[in-house]
């Protein structure tokens, strides 16, 4: 027959068992989690900077960007804004 302090322990064990696994994989899915956010936020700058970079060196002639079928072209708002304020200087003179 079995004891009931062995029950117990067995009980306990279990539980402990199953909570250190419980405990163990909501760290790892943490982990996980915390990983891909950071891979995520890290391709967005690098996106973000290849777009500054670009658009820095195009020297206000338009550039192109792809993402999959998608394509459309780009250009500083700075060289719009010079290439009316240029007209104008023309006209008062």
């Amino acid at each position: 027959m079995i004891k009931k302090e062995e029950i117990g322990k067995t009980i306990v064990i279990a539980w402990f068992i199953i909570a250190t696994l419980y405990v163990g994989y909501d760290l790892w899915s943490d982990y996980k989690v915390k990983g891909i956010d950071a891979a995520y936020k890290a391709g967005v700058s690098n996106t973000v900077n290849q777009l500054i970079e670009q658009t820095e060196k195009s020297q206000c002639q338009p550039f192109e960007v792809f993402s999959g079928e998608k394509k459309v072209q780009l250009l500083d708002a700075q060289c719009l804004q010079q290439s009316a304020v240029e007209p104008a200087q023309e006209n008062k003179q």
